[in-house]
């Protein structure tokens, strides 16, 4: 195998770049994962809370 990858460089250059690829898409996966946590987390508390837009009509008496 030692033997493979001396005479083939670019193989090597193919496997650190495929890992480096995966560990960015697997940070984005996670990063998105906790945003949509985040923004899931923010609308709950902010349909919980009274309305703090004065111009939100729904809230307000006629």
């Amino acid at each position: 195998m030692i033997e493979y990858l001396d005479a083939h460089p670019h193989v090597i250059v193919m496997i650190v770049t495929l890992l480096i690829w995966t560990g960015i898409a697997v940070y984005l996966w996670r990063l998105d994962k906790r945003l949509v946590t985040l923004e899931n987390s923010t609308t709950t508390t902010q349909n919980q809370g009274s309305s703090s837009n004065p111009n939100d009509i729904s809230s307000s008496a006629p």
